[in-house]
């Protein structure tokens, strides 16, 4: 018989371990750390970021057969004749009435500068400033000490 003899060519000091031991210290060292996973798949409330099941379902597609389907997927195909043609356009003389009219109403508008009442003015019209600071609506005083009842007298504050 010989000593057994360890990695570096000395003989092995204490117990020594078989090479099927050895080679079971990988798959345990795996089997505890899936244990935490495999236990997260049985509980009940388990979320989302951590759910393999929910994982599963986005890889596989399954979440889309919970979806209604899109409206009108059992219509027939639309054809293109039913499309109606495209509307005439008006002559050049309508077209440059119009155009007038437009032009008139925007001129219009630009000369009265309608504001309603209290609005600032516009912008750049003239160095107007800025807006007035908003007015508030008067509120009663608010105190912070209870009144004191009106027959009693008032107690002298200890200095």
């Amino acid at each position: 018989m010989h000593p057994r003899v360890g990695r570096h060519g000395t003989p092995h000091q204490g117990r020594s371990s078989s090479g099927a031991d050895q080679a079971r210290r990988p798959a345990r060292r795996s089997a505890l750390l899936a244990l935490p996973l495999l236990l997260a798949g049985c509980a009940g409330e388990v979320p989302r970021d951590v759910d393999p099941r929910y994982w599963w379902r986005n890889i596989s597609g399954a979440y889309l057969d919970e979806r209604l389907p899109p409206p009108g997927v059992d219509a027939p195909y639309p054809h293109l004749s039913t499309v109606p043609p495209r509307p005439v356009p008006p002559d050049a003389a309508t077209r440059a009435a119009l155009s007038a009219a437009l032009a008139g109403d925007r001129d219009r508008a630009r000369a009265e500068r309608v504001t309603a009442p209290g609005a600032p003015a516009a912008i750049g019209g003239g160095g107007a400033g800025p807006p007035p600071p908003p007015t508030l609506a008067a509120v009663p005083r608010i105190l912070f000490d209870p009144p004191a009842p009106a027959g009693a007298p008032a107690q002298p504050q200890a200095a």
